[in-house]
């Protein structure tokens, strides 16, 4: 069924995007949103809906991304709740449980950043692999956030990105940290063993209930946009789950009430044309 908005709706519409391979794509070295997904999400602000992110991204890094038509951040794969300004909810990993994964990490001869609100702390194999994957060095705004592992306060660590050498599977790390934290795999780092460690019971999907609680706007109806498995709770929490048409993990599929087209073939705009968003 599309849904429509008009003067007699009552309902409130809220929009949750992940970043990543949904609403931002790469072009020519540089992250890039089409223009037609910005129109669409003003157009859907002007009809009253309300926009948040919802990203594995920092804080410091989703605003590298420059002023978007949002009304907040969802971060951390769910660690912390922005509204406007206000600090909804702040999960933070601790300093003795991040000590326990960077440990586990350096047994492995595995690679990692630590991610804070305030910017990401990579130890030097991590840094040589966003210099060389993701460009880093020529991206001002982004390599202004990334700072050495050596400088981080360990008790204000959302989550831990990672990259394991072959001859240690995803399945052994989720063996030997999954009892006590929640992990997934990446969902930017194609690389079978990348993968990110949060706090156990913490999702994007958990931030949702977060945010809707404190909005307490009544009856509201909810539209998640992803592609990778760390989008899997938020479309699965969400009254229409919109999964992008080349979806990094083609099951994510499975779990949409509506398949778009990608990034660069208009896919958000398509989507919130359907819905009557935009």
């Amino acid at each position: 069924m599309v849904a429509t908005l008009g003067e007699k709706h009552v309902m409130t519409y809220i929009l949750f995007f992940d970043v990543d391979g949904t609403l931002v794509t790469q072009k020519d070295g540089q992250q890039y949103i089409p223009p037609s997904a910005l129109a669409a999400m003003r157009d859907a602000r002007r009809r009253g809906c309300r926009l948040y992110l919802c990203t594995g991204r920092s804080l410091a890094e989703a605003r590298t991304i420059g002023d978007l038509p949002v009304d907040g951040i969802i971060g951390a794969a769910g660690g912390f709740v922005l509204d406007g300004e206000t600090m909804v909810a702040h999960q933070t990993l601790g300093e003795e449980a991040v000590c326990e994964i960077e440990a586990y990490l350096q047994f492995c001869g595995g690679n990692y950043y630590l991610e804070c609100n305030e910017g990401l702390y990579a130890d030097e194999g991590y840094r040589a692999y966003m210099s060389s994957a993701w460009g880093i060095d020529d991206n001002p705004a982004f390599l202004s956030i990334v700072h050495s592992v050596d400088e981080a306060d360990r008790s204000r660590v959302n989550k831990v990105s990672f990259r394991i050498p072959e001859g240690t599977s995803f399945e052994q790390v989720q063996e030997a940290l999954g009892a006590r934290f929640h992990l997934v795999r990446s969902s930017f780092d194609s690389s079978a063993t990348a993968g990110e460690v949060s706090v156990m019971g913490v999702s994007k999907a958990t931030a949702i209930d977060e945010l809707l609680d404190y909005l307490d706007l009544g009856e509201v109806r909810t539209f998640g946009f992803g592609d990778s498995m760390n989008d899997a709770e938020m479309l699965q929490r969400c009254d229409e789950a919109i999964v992008m048409g080349d979806a990094r993990h083609p099951e994510m599929k499975e779990l949409a009430t509506y398949v778009t087209a990608s990034v660069l073939e208009d896919g958000i705009a398509q989507a919130m044309r359907h819905f009557g968003l935009a």
